[in-house]
């Protein structure tokens, strides 16, 4: 769930006011900066398992992370999919206890995760 998009840093402002177009849940590994999850997208009454695959700058070690979350400026499943940058937050939501994570893609699709670490 990484990469370059480019766009400004998500933040509360940017979804101010939004209903959100559906909720994720996911469980995470990372081992050595690099990381392979499932998640669970829910939208439009549809539940739609996805596949996480990515890598996290930052020191090794090995950590399991269970986030949930909403999902904003969702029209359509197609831009679900593609690499997500993460913008602010503990990189993979890597701390102990309760963590935050904001995450946006190309296609401008907004996360706000909270972890349950």
């Amino acid at each position: 769930m990484a990469g370059c998009t480019g766009a400004s840093a998500p933040t509360a402002q940017s979804i101010a006011g939004l209903t959100p177009s559906g909720s994720v849940t996911l469980n995470e590994t990372f081992a050595a900066g690099y990381g392979g999850g499932r998640g669970t997208l829910i939208f439009n009454g549809g539940t739609y398992p996805f596949t996480l695959v990515g890598a996290v700058v930052g020191p090794g070690g090995a950590e399991r992370v269970t986030a949930s979350g909403e999902v904003y400026k969702l029209a359509n499943l197609e831009e679900f999919g593609g690499r997500y940058t993460q913008f602010s937050g503990a990189a993979g939501l890597s701390r102990a206890g309760a963590g935050e994570l904001w995450l946006q893609n190309n296609a401008g699709v907004i996360m706000h995760l909270y972890s349950q670490t």
